[in-house]
């Protein structure tokens, strides 16, 4: 089965399935089956996963429901171009 995008952001920000679980209080087994795309979290659980991974909610929003009909290399490029557009905000503040 394919990873969603869970697990990449978790790969990205290095963090185990154990201490993301650990910190959002749920059973690593739960982390595993976000990722493998067998369950959705909840609106809490949501928002905590994005805050443990210092990932905006909006945008992991955006790119959790793109992961529903398109192939992870075009939300690669929707995230890369989220990022740039960020750094030029940050540039012009």
């Amino acid at each position: 089965m394919d990873k969603s995008v869970y697990y990449y952001f978790r790969v990205l920000r290095k963090k185990e399935v154990k201490d993301l679980a650990e910190e959002l209080m749920v059973s690593k087994s739960y982390i595993h089956a976000i990722e493998n795309g067998t369950k959705e979290p909840s609106v809490r659980l949501f928002r905590d996963y994005a805050k443990a991974l210092g990932i905006d909610q909006e945008v992991m929003r955006k790119l959790v429901d793109d992961s529903k009909k398109f192939s992870i290399e075009r939300i690669m490029i929707r995230l890369l171009k989220e990022v740039v557009k960020n750094e030029e905000q940050d540039l012009k503040e």
